[in-house]
């Protein structure tokens, strides 16, 4: 059976409700009978949240262990996964509209306009994990350039990432070919995993 999906504001006036004392979960679904049932839709103020839980989901919720789960809540400045895979950080939500605009700030900051995308917000399924953004943050880095990524060329001035020390050196056609990198201060060989670029061919002053 599928879960009942529960607003973390609703579980926490549940919560508050369940004090621990004797038939707490039966006190509080006889109230909730009465609330939507023969009162029809009386939970008020604070509390009107649960208006929109059924009886049988609230008798669930309260009786049968892992039968719901909690909808996370979600902020702008939250990196986050869309149900298509989708990687992004929000820049802005509609909770009234039920949507956001799921980019990267930085370049909508840098470009002036909006480059995010609309998602529902259910469409949104979970926070994105340090290394997801960490990938993403790289994908879009390279896309900026025009490359794949760790599409490093020939003329490159690419910086190790492994070291206190800061060495430098200008690819060539043979390291890019065999993914090994030669720095002579550092007298020794790096992969690409364990460098960065810093100024790509493209952009260097001395061309």
């Amino acid at each position: 059976m599928e879960k009942i999906k529960l607003t973390q504001e609703q579980l926490e006036k549940i919560e508050r409700e369940l004090d621990g004392t004797e038939r707490s979960e039966v006190k509080l679904l006889t109230r909730h009978t009465k609330c939507v049932v023969t009162d029809d839709d009386t939970w008020i103020n604070d509390y009107k949240c649960l208006n929109k839980l059924s009886l049988e989901d609230m008798a669930r919720i309260l009786f049968i262990p892992g039968s719901y789960e909690v909808i996370p809540e979600f902020e702008p400045g939250d990196w986050v996964v869309t149900k298509t895979g989708y990687v992004g950080e929000i820049e802005f939500i509609d909770d009234f509209g039920g949507w956001a605009n799921i980019g990267y700030s930085k370049d909508t900051k840098q470009s002036g306009v909006c480059l995010a995308e609309t998602f529902n917000l259910d469409e949104i399924e979970r926070h994105a994990t340090p290394e997801e953004i960490a990938n993403e943050k790289k994908r879009r880095f390279w896309k900026r350039l025009g490359r794949g990524v760790d599409e490093y060329r020939r003329g490159d001035i690419v910086q190790t990432s492994t070291s206190k020390s800061a060495y430098f050196t200008v690819l060539a056609n043979e390291e890019i070919e065999s993914d090994l990198i030669c720095f002579p201060g550092a007298n020794r060989a790096f992969e690409f995993k364990d460098i960065h670029l810093v100024v790509p061919v493209e952009q260097r002053l001395d061309k």
